[in-house]
This record gives structure tokens, sequence and C-alpha cells, in this order.
């Protein structure tokens, strides 16, 4: 009342209030005699504005479960009671409603069958049956389905779930509770929609104009679709639209496009088609002048993206804070020119406004969502909303914007704003950190993939190494985030390697936030560590010799460390050898292939004049290796060097027979 009248001495007045929409034109309740059952209905008004108000009823017999409502969209849970009621009797009463949009009442007419609902059905004797029933007439289906003869009926059934219908049929039960078992029994199909239209275009617009979108619904059966405009030049005949309101398997939505709210350069807009199975988005784009050729959805996500990128930047300290608010006022500055005022742009712009001091112009932008009504879709911008108007001032008493961010996080888990937000004005949540970087993993697990996301763990195991005590996918994102940014802490990277120890199996991202983290900081544990990880997965890939090479020259010693340096060492091209690994396969070159170690022994041979201990060592195995060779036939540049060697003019028959082939 208080704000209301604040609004009155500031001279806004609402000269016409919308109607009240009410989920059924009125209520046709049936029950045997001194039957209890419960029932729901919905009611809202037709702007979807928030109202509130008080309900009474025209006859005890049928209460409502609540007196006193708020909200944009209201649940009216009711009981009627038939005790003492004669069977064929009628009543006629209403329910009142007295809100801050008016006063409306719901016809309610409440008959009294003799035995119950299953006496007004006799020829039902099967599912089938029942689904026919559904299909010609679903209303009366949903009164037998609420029934107390439906149990009966169903015990009947060769094939029936008790407990299925139990779990459709708590109370307060509704038509999708009715469709939901329908589908659920195999007796239909889900009811889906299809718009031909994706994108609309309105150009030219010289005035206000009503323009029609056709929607498609697929079989039959209940049908409940919320539509959700987004677009200040927007606005639609309905708000919700069920299968009553189709004619056929079509219906013609009908919306207006407002000229006098339509900006210099595109508008752009959606209108969003909500059902319980699936979700559409038609885009809706309008201009007064012609057409401009250009793709309204690249735009928008070049802009947008531009906004993130700058942040980001501003966050990880690459750029200063002046450099970052002037550049997010360009950005905002092109969206409004391209025609994308929709309500996250401008709270971002109030954002900044705040950051830069400026809560007099933030206040005015935040002024503008006191009268509207966020979806339950829309809980982010709520959320941020109320985070701002804390912020600039508007809003004094922290504990109960606090208590109802903390209320919207819990509502939507997966919400990484909302939880930010809660993180800045939640004493208590900062000083459980562990609890903190908990709740962040889970919202990467729910599929936020937010820079910020990272950049806020990142800070927070920064600040406190012991909170990172193991490795998970979370967290290799952070340090990937982190190492591409420069952001990198020796220890941090340091104590990555350690934990890497501890996996079991190979996985990519890790193994290139191990590299990362050793090419900022270049210590022989953290290459070691980076060896014995890349030996988990697939230690033969040719593109790991890098390591395997550095390894050995920093005289690193891992079990295989030599045969793998060998494997993935490029032998098109002789090379020198590193002097250990030759003293290394002078006693094990068992498990090389003979190509390989043909390369080797080529490059031993070579290498003679300077290693000419090591030649000695290998000349025995070289000797004979070389014969069997040519006994096999092998020939490329490795054996012909060891041919010349150790191949002198052949005594036996067989051996210039092998020579002469070659040759």
């Amino acid at each position: 009342m208080k704000k209301r009248i604040e609004h009155l001495l500031a001279g806004r007045f609402c000269y016409q209030a919308p109607p009240l929409l009410f989920s059924e034109k009125n209520l046709e309740i049936s029950l045997a005699a001194g039957e209890t059952r419960k029932g729901e209905v919905y009611f809202g008004a037709e702007d979807n504005r928030k109202i509130r108000g008080y309900i009474t009823t025209g006859d005890r017999r049928i209460m409502p479960d609540i007196t006193e409502f708020s909200g944009t969209t209201i649940r009216l849970p009711y009981e009627v009671n038939a005790e003492g009621l004669s069977p064929g009797e009628t009543r006629n009463t209403f329910l009142c409603f007295t809100t801050s949009v008016g006063e409306a009442f719901l016809p309610v007419s409440l008959t009294v069958t003799a035995d119950g609902t299953a006496a007004e059905y006799p020829g039902i004797h099967t599912m089938e049956d029942f689904r026919d029933l559904a299909r010609e007439d679903f209303r009366e289906a949903y009164r037998f389905f609420t029934g107390s003869g439906f149990p009966a009926f169903l015990k009947k059934q060769a094939k029936s779930d008790m407990g299925m219908y139990q779990g459709f049929s708590t109370n307060p039960v509704t038509y999708q509770h009715l469709e939901e078992y329908l589908i659920a029994n195999g007796l239909k199909e889900k009811v889906t929609i299809q718009v031909p239209e994706e994108t609309k275009n309105h150009f030219s617009v010289h005035e206000s104009v009503s323009e029609t979108l056709r929607i498609y619904r697929s079989g039959w059966g209940h049908l409940r679709l919320d539509v959700r405009p987004k677009g200040d030049f927007l606005e639609v005949e309905k708000r919700v639209i069920t299968d009553e309101d189709f004619i056929g398997s079509s219906y013609v939505l009908t919306y207006v496009i407002r000229r006098e709210k339509l900006g210099n350069n595109n508008s752009c807009g959606e209108i969003r088609l909500v059902s319980p199975y699936e979700e559409k988005t038609i885009r809706i784009v309008a201009s007064r002048a012609a057409r401009i050729q250009v793709s309204i959805r690249t735009e928008e996500k070049k802009l947008w993206l531009g906004l993130m990128k700058d942040y980001v930047e501003y966050l990880c300290g690459g750029s200063d804070f002046s450099t970052w608010a002037g550049s997010s006022h360009f950005y905002l500055n092109r969206l409004k020119e391209s025609g994308f005022v929709y309500p996250e742009y401008r709270l971002y712009e109030a954002y900044v406004l705040h950051t830069e001091g400026k809560n007099i112009e933030a206040g005015e932008i935040l002024d503008s969502f006191q009268e509207k009504s966020f979806s339950p879709d829309e809980q982010d911008l709520a959320g941020a909303w109320l985070y701002l108007c804390y912020k600039t001032g508007m809003i004094r008493e922290k504990e109960g914007v606090v208590n109802r961010l903390r209320d919207y996080s819990y509502q939507s888990p997966g919400s990484f704003l909302l939880f930010y937000l809660l993180m800045d004005l939640d004493i208590h949540l900062k000083e459980d950190k562990r609890k903190v970087l908990q709740k962040l993993e889970d919202i990467y697990y729910a599929g936020c993939f937010s820079p910020v996301l990272y950049f806020t763990a990142w800070k927070m195991i920064k600040k406190d190494m012991t909170l990172f005590r193991r490795v998970s996918p979370f967290f290799v994102q952070v340090f990937l985030f982190a190492g591409r940014r420069g952001l990198l802490d020796p220890e941090l990277a340091m104590r990555l390697s350690y934990l890497s120890g501890y996996e079991k199996t190979f996985e990519e991202g890790l193994y290139r936030a191990l590299v990362m983290g050793y090419e900022a900081y270049p210590e022989d544990d953290a290459l070691e560590m980076l060896c014995r990880y890349i030996m988990r997965g697939n230690p033969r890939k040719m593109e790991y010799f890098r390591w395997y090479s550095l390894a050995v020259r920093q005289g690193i010693r891992l079990t295989r460390l030599y045969e793998y340096y060998m494997e993935t060492l490029d032998i098109s091209y002789h090379q020198d050898m590193p002097k250990a690994l030759m003293m290394y396969f002078s006693y094990n070159n068992n498990n090389l292939g003979d190509r390989r170690k043909a390369f080797l022994y080529a490059n031993v041979l070579a290498g003679r004049d300077r290693f000419p201990e090591e030649y000695e060592s290998y000349r025995e195995a070289m000797q004979e290796f070389t014969l069997r060779k040519l006994k096999e036939g092998r020939i490329n540049e490795d054996y012909a060097s060891l041919y010349q060697e150790f191949i002198h003019p052949p005594l036996e028959r067989d051996k210039a027979a092998s020579l002469a082939s070659l040759l």
C-alpha cells in the first residue's frame, strides 16, 4: 500500500486495469454424495503483471486453500465437500477474487451423482475406451479420472499400475496430470508444436500494426502454451494458449508492433512459446526504415561477445578500469542502436554506471523495472536487479536482499550469476571457502562454462592453495583458463603436477594443463610428472618426443623413457644421439624394433670417432644384427651403412647371393 501511495503522489496513475484470466471459465464439478474432492485453478492478469488480493467463496461447500495471494500466475487449490447432499442435487455458487486490478467472479456448478463417476460412464470398460473418451472430450475424461469410481475401474484392467495412478492423481490434480498419465500408459503421444517461421521481419513500419503468427500442434490431448514476449515494442493478444483455443490443428496468435517504441534502426524482440515438453522461439525484427541487409543474430552475438571479452580482460588485469568502462559503453550503445534493448543489456549498463559512481543514472534504469514481473525463467534478471538496487542505495535492507538471492540461487542451482552476486553480499558464505568452491564446481557440471566462473575459482585457490586437493575436469578447465591468460602461479603449477600422479587414466585436457604449467615454470620435477602422465595414455605418439627428449637431456630417470624416446624419434634423417641413450641401449636393446635398432646402430657407427668406447661396446651386437638382416634382405640407408662396415667380399656362395640381390 505504501508503494501504491508513493506512485500516486508521484503522479503515476493507472487508468485502465487489465482483466483477470482464468484457466477455466467456470468450474463444473460432479461428485458422489458424501464425497470430498480437491482441484485447482490458475489465474492472473492479462498483461502478466504482478497482482495481489484475497479470495472469498459464495458457499462453504467449496473452500479455497488460500485466502490471500500475490504473484503473476497464481495456483489456487480448492476443496469441494458433498456431505449432506442428496443424489441429483445441484448447487450453483461462485468464487470472488478481489485484486489490485479489480474484482472478478468465477462461477462454480456442483452436481451430486448417485454412486460416483463410474456410474456416469457405463460404456467405459477398457483403457482404450478411456483413451477414446479423452480424445472425444478431455474434460469428461478428467472428471472420470478424478472421480471416486476410477480406482475401481482401474482394478478391473488386466494390465494396470495403481502406483502410477496414485502418483498422477495426488491432489491437486490438473489436466496436465491426466495428459501425463495417458502418455505414461502408452495411450497417446506428447502434443508438440510447430511454427513455420523462426524469424518474422517487419520493415517500413509507419504506424502500429497488428500481425499474426500461425502455430500448429500435433495429435490430440491437453496443451498449455505460455506466451512470453520479449521487447518493449511487442504486445501479444494472449499470454496463455490451451488446446481449446486451437481450431483443428492450428491457432493464429495476434501480436502488435508499437511504432512509437521502435528505435532508429532495427528493433529485435522474441516471442517464446513454452509448453511442458518444449520451447519455441520466434525472432521478431521490426524497423521504421526499409530493410537493412545485416545479420541481426550475428550482430548481437558479436557485440555481446565483445562486452564479455572486455570484462574478462579487465578482471584478469589486461586493461584498466577506464578502458573497460569506455569499451562497455561503446558496445552497449551499439546494441541500443541495433534495437537490442533487452533487460539483460540494460541491467549490465546499470552495473557499469554503478562502478563508475553514477548511481543516479543507474537508478533511473533500475526504476524502469519497478513494474516488471519477472517470469520463473528470468530469475537471473530478478536477482541482478535486486542486487543492483541494493548496491545503488535504492534498497537499504541488506538481509532481505541476501535472503531473496539465496532463494533464487536455490531454485536455479545452475545459475552462476545468482551465486556470484550472493557471494558478494553473504558474509557467512564467504567464510566457508570450501563450500563455495564446491558450489562453483557443481555449477560447472550443470553446464556453465563462463570465463568469470573459472577466474573466480582461480582467485580462490591462488589465495588458499590448500583448497586445491584433487584433479577434476573443473579444475583442469580452471588451469587452462589461467594458462591462456598468463595467470599461472609456480606453486599451483607444481601442485597440479604433483596431483596428476594420482590420476589413473590419461585425459587430453590435463595433459595440456601440465604442458602450460611446465612452459611457464620449467622445473625438472614438473617435466618428470609430465612424462609420467603421458605414459598413462598412448605414449608412442610422435608429438610426445619433445618431452622425452627434454627428459633425457635433463638426466631424468624413468622406466621405459629411452624406449619411448626411440619409438617417437623421427628417423627420416640422421641426428646426434645423447651419450646416455647410447650407453643405455648397449645393454637394453631387446625392446627396439629392427627399423629403429638399425637407426641406432647407424648413429653409433657414424659417431665412433667421438665415442670410441660406446662403439666397441656395440660392435659385436651390430655385426650379428647386420649378418642376420643381410639374410632377410633388408635395405635402406641405415642398413646400407652397416653392410658397408661389416660385410666384406663374400667367400661363401649364399652370402654372395644375398649381397648381390641387395646391390
